[in-house]
């Protein structure tokens, strides 16, 4: 996991300065669901692009996993 930890880190100091939700507080507590979306990404990419997504079917996905982010960060506002 090695190369996670090179979007982790950054994303973990992302969350800890701005993020809305309790694990924001705490840097071990931050880790873990930072862990858990960067593997949901890459997987449900991996799985869409075995296929043949159309250019809109990427872009589903893509939003589709913005609003997850932004939820667990505290960021959206639905």
């Amino acid at each position: 996991m090695a190369n996670i930890a090179v979007v982790r880190e950054p994303t973990v100091a992302l969350l800890r300065r701005h993020g809305q939700v309790p694990e924001a507080h705490d840097a071990e507590d931050a880790e873990q669901p930072v862990t858990a979306l960067i593997l949901m990404t890459e997987r449900t990419f991996y799985d869409l692009m075995r296929g043949t997504p159309t250019v809109a079917q990427r872009d589903a996905l893509t939003t589709r996993l913005t609003r997850i982010w932004q939820r667990a960060f505290g960021f959206a506002a639905d």
